[in-house]
């Protein structure tokens, strides 16, 4: 069996999937971690570092993914999305985890993911996994879809 965590950053918040792969891909956890992004950047670093190896302790996955954002014009975007990227990378060098780093573009395509060619990955989550609000959204998806073609 194996197992993926994923990782999508957006200001004041990480999202994360957890999925393992047996004979089907299963959707374990689906969830957010608030973030305090008015904190001082070496404090909200620490911060993204201690919530990012606190998922990986209780997953122990095989490997991790991340979504990446590269849309960041703000000085506090990069902050809440691009740099904590840059920890997971650094988390899974010291902990000799495989990473996989995915683009919404990433996500587009149905192929990649054994679909149809007329499939919508992003619409597939739900037909997979079923509905998980209260943060039941595009990004929460595409986290989903970052664990999941991790494993294929």
């Amino acid at each position: 069996m194996a197992s993926c965590v994923a990782f999508g950053f957006q200001r004041g918040r990480i999202r994360v999937a957890a999925v393992e792969k047996d004979a089907a891909i299963v959707l374990l956890k689906s969830y957010k971690i608030d973030i305090d992004d008015g904190l001082q950047l070496p404090a909200l670093m620490d911060r993204y570092k201690r919530d990012v190896e606190n998922v990986l302790d209780n997953y122990a996955p095989d490997s991790v993914a991340i979504k990446l954002v590269f849309e960041t014009n703000t000085i506090a975007g990069a902050k809440g999305s691009s740099l904590p990227c840059g920890i997971v990378a650094l988390t899974c060098f010291e902990r000799q985890l495989r990473l996989h780093e995915y683009t919404s573009a990433s996500f587009r395509h149905p192929k990649p993911f054994g679909m149809p060619d007329d499939a919508k990955p992003l619409e597939e989550v739900e037909v997979r996994f079923g509905a998980h609000p209260p943060y039941w959204d595009k990004l929460q998806k595409e986290v989903i879809l970052a664990a999941w073609r991790s494993l294929l």
